[in-house]
């Protein structure tokens, strides 16, 4: 496994879990927590798109499918 392929996993783990905690946050009402939840959902999606600028650095040919 290349680096750059290890490097957007991690990414894309640690983006989705912030963006699905966020959610989580934003949209149930007895945690009074909106605003922190559309924030940690912001940098969620923030990360996932780092993540998607690292993957196309990511040479066809080392990806199996």
């Amino acid at each position: 496994m290349k680096k750059s392929s290890f490097v957007a996993m991690i990414l894309s783990t640690i983006g989705g879990i912030l963006f699905a905690l966020g959610m989580c946050m934003a949209l149930i009402p007895e945690w009074n927590a909106f605003r922190p939840g559309v924030v940690m959902g912001v940098i969620g999606v923030v990360v996932l798109l780092i993540m998607v600028l690292v993957w196309r650095k990511v040479p066809v040919g080392t990806v199996r499918r």
